[in-house]
């Protein structure tokens, strides 16, 4: 079962067990900034979470680890349609350290982009992949939730002057 965690203790249990699988601690994951965590539990054991980071409107960050097998269909869909259907955004950034080519062929294989570098942004130094995944590429959403007010799926919005 995946859900949004929303009381306080469990929030910060799931957030340390995450930071843990990446590597990091919860502080330098999180620190002071609003954020929302998604947990999937199986045989009530946590077996993988998303983190929701840097909302700003249109954009979000996510972040996310678990055990093998833990994203089923079910868990990609309402993990999505968080983002873009709740918050309404229409955009998910993800950050992938470059020498991990297991996270980079997951996300890939979810749909991101690969759209460039930030050299020297990871916590050891080390090159960071930027990942991006619009609205209206997710094909995990039902075509209807694709369309954001006054677009098209598919539909690039135009740049403003």
């Amino acid at each position: 079962m995946m859900h949004l965690v929303t009381k306080p203790d469990h929030k910060a249990v799931v957030t340390d067990w995450l930071a843990a699988r990446l590597g990091m601690r919860a502080t330098e994951m999180v620190h002071t900034y609003d954020y929302e965590i998604m947990a999937c539990v199986r045989h009530k054991e946590l077996i993988g979470a998303v983190l929701f980071i840097h909302h700003q409107g249109r954009n979000i960050e996510a972040h996310w680890a678990g055990d093998t097998g833990w994203l089923s269909r079910r868990h990609i869909k309402q993990i999505f349609a968080y983002p873009f259907e709740q918050l309404g955004c229409n955009r998910v950034t993800t950050l992938v350290p470059e020498d991990n080519e297991p996270a980079r062929s997951v996300v890939e294989r979810l749909g991101f982009v690969r759209e460039g570098t930030l050299r020297q942004a990871g916590g050891e130094g080390d090159d960071l992949d930027i990942y991006g995944m619009l609205r209206s590429e997710c094909r995990w959403l039902a075509p209807s939730a694709r369309v954001r007010q006054g677009g098209r799926v598919g539909q690039e919005e135009s740049a403003r002057a």
